[in-house]
């Protein structure tokens, strides 16, 4: 089933003139839904695929604040996590602090793996902290909306607004 999801992943995108060589394509709970995402530079695409569907894969676009992780490279849990994800990493800034979030597992808005690395950069480097684990900011009507597409391809899912 990931293989046909993947092969309608790529056709999706080649329409759209989106690159393929970033793509990530997992299941969602009951593997009923498959979840995409393509990293492209600055920005990466979220888009869902059931089996059945008879349409193109339609992606929702975010920025993944590629310059915030370049600046904070410097510090070991950005690089490591960069690294260890192969670039599917996205980040964000939530009370003056640099979060990032593992575009891996969870949906937008909804990660599973999201990490306080400490103040935003000055590029000081004796002021690295210590990675930590935020908690699940559930998104319960955009997952609510993940379900039902699962059985409806019609089924919009809402843009997450930053």
């Amino acid at each position: 089933m990931q293989s046909h999801a993947t092969h309608r992943a790529i056709a999706s995108l080649e329409k759209l003139q989106l690159p393929t060589d970033k793509v990530l394509v997992a299941p969602t709970p009951l593997s009923l839904l498959w979840r995409i995402v393509v990293v492209d530079g600055d920005q990466y695409h979220e888009g869902f695929y059931a089996i059945f569907d008879k349409k193109d894969v339609v992606f929702q676009h975010y920025p993944s604040q590629r310059n915030l992780i370049n600046a904070n490279a410097w510090r070991w849990p950005v690089s490591r996590l960069d690294w260890f994800t192969d670039g599917f990493i996205a980040a964000t800034v939530k009370n003056e602090k640099l979060v990032i979030n593992d575009l891996r597992m969870g949906i937008e808005s909804s990660y599973v793996f999201r990490f306080d690395v400490g103040p935003l950069s000055s590029g000081d480097t004796s002021t690295v902290s210590i990675s930590e684990l935020l908690p699940l900011e559930f998104d319960k009507p955009r997952m609510m909306a993940v379900l039902r597409r699962a059985f409806n391809e019609n089924q919009l899912i809402p843009a997450v607004i930053r």
